[in-house]
């Protein structure tokens, strides 16, 4: 699968990304048009797009039980078992639980500059492929303590 990108610096992010999944890539280059393109592995891309499908279909599953079982205004729920070994790829899904879609977005290294305490806040969003609504998620870190009062 040939992927058009951007730039060189842009392509070579994109071979990593994939590579931390298990898809081989290649930079590649056409000097008549001046575009830079990643070259993937067909078969690991397509193994790796059947993962993706089958993971996305096991969270939607959850958003169906969850919408059930949601009565309040809010909701905060985890499970109780540890990741499996195999479970390497952290994904953040942003759900539309009434149209029953989503998307996922893979937690990289500016996911962890926010809990390394490198960047104050992160936003994701995604617009609803059925119903056109915009979903978003804000992760802030915040000033909650209480303002000392000077005797």
């Amino acid at each position: 699968m040939k992927i058009p990108m951007p730039d060189m610096d842009f392509a070579q992010k994109v071979i990593e990304s994939y590579a931390e999944d298990g898809v081989g890539g290649e930079l590649a280059y056409d000097p008549e048009s001046q575009q830079w393109a990643v070259i993937l592995n067909d078969a690991e891309y397509q193994e790796y797009q059947e993962k993706v499908k089958k993971n996305h279909a096991s969270v939607l599953e959850l958003i169906r039980m969850l919408k059930q079982r949601w009565h309040g205004v809010n909701i905060q729920s985890g499970t109780i078992e540890p990741p499996l070994k195999n479970m390497k790829r952290l994904v953040l899904y942003l759900m539309d639980v009434d149209c029953e879609t989503g998307k996922t977005f893979k937690v990289t290294n500016s996911f962890k500059d926010i809990l390394d305490r490198k960047t104050k806040t992160m936003v994701w969003g995604s617009t609803c492929s059925m119903c056109g609504r915009r979903v978003a998620v804000v992760l802030d870190w915040e000033d909650a303590s209480p303002t000392k009062k000077v005797p």
